[in-house]
This record gives C-alpha cells, sequence and structure tokens, in this order.
C-alpha cells in the first residue's frame, strides 16, 4: 500500500471517528477541530477510569428527549400566559381596592351627615313629644362607622337617667315613634304602616301623636291599624273589616270629610 493509500484510509477513518463522536456526544469536531487540538486538558481526566466514569454518567442520563425543546417551548408560553393573567389579576385586584376605598369615603361622608341630622330630628320630636329631655343616637364601633351598630340614649325631662328598658309602656312607644320619625323626616318612603302603635298611649300624648302624623302624612302616606277614635277621626279613608256571616270577612271602606274636601 503506497502512502496516498494510506492517507487516504486514514482520512476515512477520521471523518468516520468525527461523525460517531457528533452522534454520540453531540460535538462535531469538523467545525472546531482546531479550537479541540489547542485545549488543554488536565492530565488526570484523560485516564481510562476518568472516561470509563463520563461513559457511566452518560449512560445514566437516558436517551436525550428531542422533543424536550418543543416541550419547552410549549410549556413556556403557558407560563407567560399565566404570568400574563396574574398580573390582570393583580391590576384588577388594586384598581377594586381603590374603587371601594373611594365607595367607602363617599358612604362614610352620606352615613355621618345623615347620621348627624337624624339625630338632631330626634332629639327635637323627643322633646316635642316629653315636652323637654335628651336625645342621642351612639354607634357601638365609633372607629368602624360603616360596619357600626346604632344605640340610642334618651333621658326624661325631670327624671333620673336610666335604662329603656325601665320605661313604661307608653314612654318605649313615643321614643319610638320619635325615633321613626327622624328617619322619615331625613327621607321619607312612599307609605308607612303602623300597627296599634297608639295601644300603650293615654288620650293627652295620643293627640300629640295625631298631630305629628298630620304633618308626616304630606310626605309620605300612612296606614295605621287603631282602634282609637281620635286617630280615626284624622284619616283619610277609614277601612273597617266586618263580620255580617259568621266566618266570612268584610271590608268597608268609607271617606271621611277630610278626603272629601
Amino acid at each position: 500500500m503506497n502512502l496516498r493509500d494510506k492517507i487516504t484510509e486514514q482520512s476515512l477513518k477520521l471523518e468516520n471517528m468525527i461523525e460517531r463522536i457528533k452522534e454520540k456526544y453531540f460535538v462535531d469536531l469538523s467545525l472546531n477541530f482546531a479550537d479541540f487540538l489547542n485545549v488543554e486538558i488536565e492530565k488526570e481526566k484523560c485516564s481510562n477510569d476518568y472516561i470509563e466514569t463520563l461513559k457511566k454518567r452518560l449512560s445514566e442520563m437516558g436517551e436525550v428527549n428531542l422533543l424536550s425543546i418543543d416541550e419547552f417551548e410549549e410549556v413556556n408560553k403557558r407560563y407567560e400566559f399565566l404570568c400574563q393573567q396574574k398580573r390582570d389579576l393583580e391590576t384588577s385586584i388594586e384598581s377594586l381596592n381603590k374603587a371601594i376605598e373611594r365607595i367607602n369615603q363617599v358612604s362614610l361622608e352620606l352615613f355621618t351627615s345623615a347620621i348627624k341630622n337624624i339625630e338632631s330630628n330626634f332629639d327635637k320630636l323627643f322633646k316635642r313629644l316629653f315636652g323637654g329631655g335628651k336625645a342621642k343616637i351612639i354607634l357601638t364601633e365609633e372607629t368602624d362607622p360603616l360596619e357600626s351598630g346604632v344605640d340610642v340614649s334618651v333621658e326624661l325631662p325631670h327624671k333620673k337617667f336610666q335604662s329603656i328598658n325601665l320605661f313604661s309602656g307608653g314612654e318605649k312607644a313615643l321614643v319610638t315613634l320619635s325615633l321613626i320619625f327622624a328617619f322619615y323626616m331625613q327621607k321619607p318612603s312612599p307609605f308607612c304602616i303602623l300597627d296599634e302603635v297608639d295601644a300603650p298611649l293615654d288620650d293627652a300624648n295620643v293627640l300629640k301623636f295625631r298631630e305629628l302624623l298630620n304633618e308626616m302624612s304630606k310626605y309620605s302616606q300612612f296606614l295605621v291599624v287603631t282602634h282609637n277614635k281620635i286617630i280615626m277621626e284624622t284619616a283619610g279613608v277609614l277601612l273597617g273589616v266586618t263580620m255580617e256571616t259568621p266566618g266570612v270577612s268584610k271590608i268597608v271602606a268609607v271617606k271621611t270629610h277630610k278626603e272629601l274636601l
């Protein structure tokens, strides 16, 4: 075999080895073979034991997943999508919190103004019905008015302070009427139903109630269930329930002189 043939044979072997290295170790020596020759390798890393250790570690890694790049790109797209969703949610939460803060601020201002007006009306009506005394509305949680409960504190004229539970039935009724009409003076509703609220009142207090009812009827329509003739006299329409036949109720409506006027 002449020299040319030997060179050709060695060139084929070299190309074959380069191809095997490329397939097995993913290193293309045809592109950076010169650089590879110039790399300084530690002596202990050239030993057969070290090479066998590396081969074993490569073997333990198993086959290379050629679809891993595509899978990574798919997972990465999903990750970026979720991150964007997270950012959108955080932005929405921040926007909602700001809106809640604004609503709470406006609600607090409106509530504070309304409760002051109602308390003022409550005190005026209380003094009018009782001929004096004091009446206040108290928030059970002053530090958080919007979540607070509401209580009332009243002091009867010419009497020492005591709990409302110790008041008589008529006194309790007048306190309740003062509070109800205080709310109606702040914001009247289309109609109001009062069921025998005058039952515990004496005639003098019934007259006060009737006078107050006449004034409030300019703003709301009142449906009053009563057996008191003094209250009936001020009604525009009387609705009576009779039972001409046993077991059969009948409603009779009568327009009073006030309604006809």
